[in-house]
């Protein structure tokens, strides 16, 4: 892979996960925990984060083969989830709270992989894109690079997580929807390169 699809890789998987607008999110999920657990709810996310989506770059297209599903229809199901979600961020609908059926204080280990890590960080638009990307470039180096670039996403959004209090605070409401829709107009844009190139694939006449 080239530097400049590795970053195109790199920004949209951001743009997906959005670390500081799902900060939110994260708050609103642990809020009644202590600041030394809402530590340990983050780091634990961090780590679900990079086990699930490296697991996802080295057998997800396999997954996806025995249930017979090609990379072009991949391609294509996931550049339309992913204009969903864009689309759904420039509209600034507001992220999930948590679940009154859970409580906070008995239940952290789990909260940070459901639904902190899976699916408010890796969840259908960004397991998508990872295998349409991984799918389309299957050398054991390429994956090496995507794995890497997905476990640094990781460490990101588990630093921004840790400091997930006084972030929110610092970014406000405003700041907050105004993230979330910048980065769901970036998202649009990677979504439509991501259906293009699956239904040029599907259907070679739309090429010309």
């Amino acid at each position: 892979m080239t530097g400049h699809d590795l970053l195109l890789f790199a920004t949209g998987l951001f743009a997906i996960q959005s670390p500081p607008t799902t900060v939110g999110a994260f708050v609103s999920y642990t809020r009644t925990l202590p600041p030394a657990t809402q530590r340990r709810v983050a780091l634990r996310a961090a780590v679900a984060m990079a086990l699930a989506m490296v697991a996802v770059v080295f057998v997800g297209e396999r997954v996806m083969s025995l249930l017979g599903v090609t990379v072009p229809m991949l391609q294509s199901a996931g550049g339309l989830i992913l204009l969903v979600t864009g689309m759904t961020m420039v509209a600034g609908h507001g992220l999930p709270g948590p679940s009154p059926d859970v409580d906070p204080e008995h239940h952290w280990r789990t909260m940070a992989v459901v639904p902190i890590a899976i699916p408010l960080n890796v969840g259908g638009g960004a397991i998508a894109f990872i295998v349409a990307v991984s799918s389309a470039n299957n050398a054991v180096e390429a994956q090496l690079e995507l794995a890497a670039i997905c476990v640094g996403m990781a460490v990101l959004t588990g630093i921004v997580y840790v400091f997930a209090v006084p972030v929110a605070r610092w970014l406000g409401v405003t700041g907050m929807e105004v993230l979330t829709r910048l980065f769901g107009i970036v998202l649009v844009a990677i979504a439509f390169g991501v259906l293009a190139t699956g239904l040029r694939a599907l259907f070679p006449g739309l090429a010309g």
